[in-house]
């Protein structure tokens, strides 16, 4: 299978800060990585620099899913680039 790139904008009604830090620091992906009710982020790990990992699990009706990924770039409140698994 070829190479996969996917690129999402979205504008959120949050200070710049809070929403670039909610991809890096643990204690906010733990909040925001729960698209819908019932929906638990556990398991939350982050190393963020360029070449650090990050994984979060959730727990969706009992089934297990995990995510992983790597920051590719990061660039203070204007870019964050990383890898979706």
């Amino acid at each position: 299978m070829s190479e996969l790139t996917l690129s999402v904008e979205h504008t959120i009604n949050a200070p710049i800060e809070f929403v670039y830090n909610a991809w890096l620091d643990p204690a906010l992906m733990a909040k925001f990585m729960t698209p819908a009710p019932g929906v638990v982020a556990t398991d939350i790990s982050s190393e963020p620099h360029v070449g650090g990992q990050f994984a979060v699990t959730m727990i969706v009706d009992g089934d297990r899913l995990d995510h992983r990924g790597e920051y590719l770039a990061l660039e203070p409140y204007t870019k964050l680039v990383f890898t979706w698994v």
